[in-house]
């Protein structure tokens, strides 16, 4: 499991640790996920491609923590 505490420069650590997850079958928490406005539309085309489903492990997981905030992507929850 991989747990990543979002902030300056964490983006790119939490788009490999989600990459290697949906491939490998782990889990990922990503904390914290309000201080990364910039990143939040990013996320979102992550989420949203799942529904693709290829090459997503079934045992893949992703939890994420976020104060509430107007910013976060609906689609996302």
């Amino acid at each position: 499991m991989a747990a990543i505490s979002l902030g300056q420069g964490q983006d790119v650590y939490a788009t490999k640790a989600i990459e290697d997850a949906k491939r490998e079958g782990k889990w990922v928490l990503l904390q914290n996920c309000h201080l990364m406005k910039s990143w939040m539309n990013h996320l979102e085309a992550i989420v949203l491609d799942f529904k693709e489903c290829e090459g997503m492990h079934e045992k893949f997981r992703l939890f994420l923590t976020s104060m509430p905030v107007g910013y976060f992507p609906v689609s996302t929850l």
